[in-house]
């Protein structure tokens, strides 16, 4: 045999035992990654899973930059760590699973104990993210234009990361659904389609603002305008086209930032 393969193949088992040594640091902080980054002394004011539950919460929220009161967890079957957890004890967290939040996951746990060898278990969990979000107060046809009647706001399971939920009524409101939807039911804005507040053709008021004066005129759109967008306008009396920012259905403001 090879010897400096032999001797290469020693270094390496040798580089992956440091390494796995260097997991268990219970010093790292928060900001510098999720290895034991979260930990939480056990003590007798709470029973010790309410203890670890309010640890997982902070970890969920850090991760989901969410509030914590936003924020579910129940533990699976901790009747596995608990009993070896008293009072003084140090409890780390590692996560494991990255990017299924909500959802089940899964954390390897450390338990450290004065003078003793620290212990681990792994930890699953169900984590949940409860948000008000924008839902139909009303049952909503397709091609609906929502009005501020329409819908409310709703406490709701985020099951699915991704999903296009809105937080405000006033990311819906002048939108027009796509199919209809049910009362209750969250309304996503991946379902909505926004509506042209001025239509090419349609004649508008022209604002020209610059260095605190303002002047109005008529103009025509040259194109379908939405709300607080740029569209393009021709100056009835110049006859040139500008671009101004659509205020509401009738007027353009140019020179707008």
């Amino acid at each position: 045999m090879n010897p400096f393969s032999k001797w290469g193949s020693v270094l390496g088992l040798v580089a992956c035992i440091a390494a796995a040594s260097s997991a268990f640091a219970v010093s790292q902080s928060p900001a510098e990654g999720p290895v034991f980054g979260d930990e939480v002394e056990i003590t007798g004011s709470a029973p010790v899973e309410e203890q670890v539950t309010a640890l997982l919460v902070g970890t969920a929220a850090r991760r989901l930059s969410m509030p914590e009161s936003d924020i579910r967890v129940r533990l699976i079957s901790p009747s596995a760590w608990n009993a070896d957890l008293r009072e003084g004890y140090r409890v780390s967290l590692k996560e494991v699973s990255q990017g299924s939040m909500p959802g089940r996951n899964s954390f390897f746990m450390q338990i450290q104990r004065e003078n003793r060898s620290p212990t681990s278990h792994w930890v699953s969990a169900d984590i949940e993210v409860v948000r008000p979000v924008v839902a139909a107060r009303r049952p909503l046809s397709s091609f609906h234009v929502v009005t501020a009647d329409d819908v409310e706001l709703v406490p709701h399971h985020l099951v699915r990361k991704g999903e296009r939920y809105a937080f405000s009524v006033d990311e819906v409101i002048g939108k027009r659904t796509r199919r209809a939807a049910p009362q209750g039911v969250p309304v996503l804005l991946s379902a909505l389609d926004e509506v042209p507040l001025i239509r090419a053709g349609d004649h508008v008021t022209l604002i020209v603002e610059a260095d605190e004066m303002q002047i109005t005129t008529t103009g025509e759109a040259k194109e379908n305008g939405y709300l607080g967008r740029k569209v393009a306008v021709i100056n009835v009396e110049s006859k040139k086209v500008v671009y101004g920012k659509v205020r509401d259905a009738s007027s353009v403001v140019v020179g707008a930032r």
